[in-house]
């Protein structure tokens, strides 16, 4: 289990939980990618997943998200892709399953915690005043 120093559990959470989507890698496994950012927004409180495609194929990958969208009938997520997943990230768009509450095309974290919290803040406002 990752350790993270100052970590205070946020009042403002999503409602929605929030879904990172990963292509497979060669070098790294496709949960890497993201680095610690998933789990250090769940040691904040949000709700995280890591979607990570099986295939390398664009085709398959919008299979695996379509048969993910009929399973998840009733449920509503955030989606977040860097541009290596800018693809997946259009389907979503086009498809306009009540399934997807945000989308956004982020950038592979390195050095931002602190950007994907006020983002995962600024979702749970927006959520707020819908």
């Amino acid at each position: 289990m990752l350790t993270f120093n100052n970590i205070q559990p946020n009042c403002l959470l999503t409602i929605y939980p929030i879904i990172f989507l990963s292509k497979p890698r060669l070098l790294l496994p496709s949960t890497q990618h993201w680095y610690d950012i998933p789990d250090w927004l769940e040691a904040h409180g949000y709700d995280v997943f890591v979607f990570s495609f099986k295939s390398i194929y664009l085709k398959n990958r919008i299979k695996e998200l379509q048969a993910f969208l009929e399973l998840s009938k009733g449920d509503a997520y955030h989606f977040v892709a860097d541009k290596n997943c800018r693809e997946e990230l259009n389907w979503l768009q086009q498809s306009n399953s009540t399934v997807i509450k945000t989308l956004t095309l982020g950038e592979a974290p390195r050095h931002s915690h602190m950007n994907y919290l006020s983002w995962a803040i600024s979702l749970a406002e927006n959520e707020l005043t819908c």
